[in-house]
């Protein structure tokens, strides 16, 4: 129930943020009025809504009890980039923009890698699962080359478009997976086309939030309840 609660306050914060960042923005350019405040404040919103949505994945994780640690790590990152921006952006913070530049680029690796696990099924076949693999090395090969270049400030062509190349073969392997994961075979069906059933007899009926739970749980075993049934 906690984790439900901190989820929905998580949502509706990231929803009000990326609206008062489409707000400010339409002010701003109406207003025609952009100062070096007004700069600050929409960059302070806009990095609350990117690092929000960066950290999404790992509440996600949370919710559904799996790779805590990864979900936390990602969290963490997230957290720790949007204090480095927030330092950058009101700050005399010039030599804050390259460790705000690696930290963000783990995040963003983490964030992918965490997306592509929420979505992992028992039933995935061989092809998914190097997918998969192949995502999480190129995510943090492209992480660690947008460092080596940011700290080293790289400016070698040739340099880039490996980089680029990089990120092109990561992006790939990222969209693959659900395609492919979809391409596979259906299960059997249980009986005659009908959906297999699971019945449970309670001595009492329990809050809607407990239902919810259950609802949650199955589906991170790969079962979608259809229909809850109520009787007295």
């Amino acid at each position: 129930m906690e984790t439900s609660l901190a989820r929905r306050l998580f949502l509706r914060t990231l929803i009000a943020s990326l609206c008062v960042t489409a707000g400010l923005a339409i002010i701003t350019l109406l207003a025609g009025d952009f100062d070096e405040t007004a700069g600050r404040i929409l960059a302070t919103t806009a990095f609350v809504s990117l690092y929000s949505l960066m950290g999404l994945p790992g509440g996600v994780l949370l919710d559904q009890g799996r790779a805590r640690m990864l979900a936390w790590v990602l969290v963490s990152l997230a957290s720790l980039s949007f204090l480095l921006a927030m330092a950058a952006v009101w700050g005399d913070g010039d030599d804050l923009w390259k460790p705000l530049v690696v930290t963000s680029a783990f995040a963003g690796a983490c964030a992918q890698i965490a997306a592509a696990t929420s979505r992992r099924r028992e039933t995935d076949g061989r092809a998914v699962d190097r997918l998969y693999l192949a995502s999480i090395v190129l995510g943090f090969l492209l992480a660690g080359l947008i460092s080596y270049a940011a700290v080293a400030e790289v400016d070698g062509g040739g340099y880039y478009r490996f980089l680029g190349a990089v990120a092109v073969a990561n992006v790939l392997s990222a969209l693959l997976q659900p395609i492919v994961r979809r391409m596979a075979p259906a299960a059997p069906p249980a009986a005659e086309g009908a959906s297999p059933r699971l019945v449970l007899t309670l001595d009492r009926l329990p809050p809607q939030e407990a239902i919810e739970e259950v609802v949650t749980s199955l589906a991170r075993h790969g079962s979608t309840v259809e229909r809850v049934e109520r009787q007295s």
